[in-house]
């Protein structure tokens, strides 16, 4: 749900874009999603939690992801947005309550995937 509202905030604020490719863009994430859901219920029973294969498999994945999260919170949103975007100009309240924000939803994503 979490991703799903900030990924549609970052495809509303898109300025050079036309609203039929904000459309498609917000349909095939909300396709894709169950999509993947499905084929891991549907595999599920034929998984080997315990296979070496599959543990090096989940654990490079994993890395993947993380190293993806890493780069969007501090790259495109951290420095871009404190750089370029919103707060650029912003104040020094808006700034002490945006800043705790975002580091609370990084550790919350953490303890989300460690979770999940």
């Amino acid at each position: 749900m979490f991703e799903g509202l900030a990924l549609g905030a970052r495809i509303a604020a898109l300025n050079n874009t036309k609203t039929f490719s904000k459309l498609l863009m917000a349909t095939v994430f909300a396709l894709i999603t169950p999509i993947g859901m499905a084929i891991g219920l549907g595999v599920i029973h034929t998984f080997n939690g315990n296979d070496r294969d599959t543990i090096l498999t989940i654990a490079t994945l994993d890395a993947m992801s993380a190293g993806i999260l890493i780069w969007a919170a501090l790259v495109d949103m951290w420095s871009h947005d404190w750089l370029y975007g919103d707060f650029k100009d912003s104040g020094i309240v808006r700034t002490s309550v945006g800043l705790p924000s975002l580091v609370a939803g990084m550790i919350l994503m953490g303890l989300l995937g460690k979770w999940a």
